[in-house]
């Protein structure tokens, strides 16, 4: 049951991520932290592979993605 918050925690942060500026690049990878836990805990415990962790993590994908880019534009622009 424990790896159910994990997933819950990462599709949130994950979802944040991509709607939140600059400050989503940690939200990001704070998701993908918390989708590793939540498989990892779901394997220790035999638990399902739950769906909620498949979408955070795609989620804190797209985010991480999208905010990589947005941090780069900025960057560049100022040189």
């Amino acid at each position: 049951m424990k790896s159910h918050y994990y997933a819950i925690a990462s599709l949130t942060l994950g979802i944040l991520s991509v709607f939140i500026p600059i400050l989503g690049l940690i939200l990001a990878v704070l998701g993908l932290i918390f989708t590793y836990s939540s498989i990892k805990v779901a394997k220790e415990t035999k638990q399902p592979l739950s769906g909620l962790s498949i979408a955070g993590f795609i989620c804190s994908l797209v985010g991480l993605v999208l905010q990589s880019f947005i941090a780069f534009m900025m960057v560049s622009s100022y040189i």
